[in-house]
């Protein structure tokens, strides 16, 4: 794993210096403080506090379950092999959701987009809480819930990111950073937590997804209720 990391950066870093072209635009260098004050200002800012937060929920999703789910499988009576298997259908549903997202994106604005995504992660996120109330035995039952959870916030997350980012001008570049911030330190949070979860109660799992998903509706919704109302004609 270390080795393909490595080949990898070594890979993007020769492509970077080959096609990627330097500007000479000059930008003001912030300072440590200064960031701190920019992030905090952003923070403040109700419009990218609540595309942040709905964004972070649905990606803790992903991360609750990458760390839960070798526990639960570790119970199955299938091979421990098809793990990687299996879960290659999460990464693929992934990258169909943001293939799919440029599609949807030319016919809807950001927000249905992001409500067509969130629909799709509550409908996996039902399906895989009522599934263990029946069976709970297979890759299958397993999986297929979270690939319409990964599918859906493949969906959602470009115009989770792009609305953010758009509504806080020249700060865009510390938005997106922030974002990405979020997202790995709430994730790194829930890969910590998810195992004892699972182990303690397999079923808070599917829970705690659902309730991300919840949270991350409820959150878009108020949203989009205090967005002024477009004049129709």
């Amino acid at each position: 794993m270390f080795v393909m990391t490595g080949v990898l950066g070594g890979l993007l870093f020769l492509l970077a210096t080959r096609y990627v072209q330097a500007t000479s635009e000059t930008k003001k260098r912030f300072s440590f403080r200064d960031t701190l004050t920019l992030y905090q200002t952003l923070l403040k800012d109700a419009s990218f506090r609540s595309y942040a937060i709905a964004n972070t929920l649905i990606a803790c999703c992903f991360y609750f379950f990458v760390s839960a789910s070798p526990y639960i499988t570790a119970t199955f009576d299938q091979s421990s092999h098809l793990f990687g298997y299996w879960f290659m259908s999460i990464t693929l549903c992934f990258m169909l959701g943001g293939f799919l997202s440029t599609r949807v994106t030319k016919y809807v604005n950001e927000d249905r987009a992001i409500g067509l995504g969130n629909g799709i992660a509550l409908l996996g996120a039902l399906l895989l809480l009522l599934i263990p109330m029946i069976t709970y035995t297979h890759y299958l039952t397993l999986f297929l819930p979270m690939c319409l959870v990964t599918l859906g916030r493949g969906i959602s997350q470009p115009s989770y990111q792009s609305a953010a980012i758009g509504g806080v001008g020249s700060n865009g570049g510390l938005a997106a950073g922030l974002m990405g911030f979020l997202q790995l330190a709430f994730g790194a949070i829930c890969s910590q937590v998810s195992p004892i979860m699972v182990e303690l109660w397999p079923l808070s799992l599917s829970i705690a997804i659902i309730t991300c998903v919840g949270i991350a509706l409820g959150v878009h919704s108020i949203q989009l209720y205090r967005k002024p109302a477009k004049p129709h004609f």
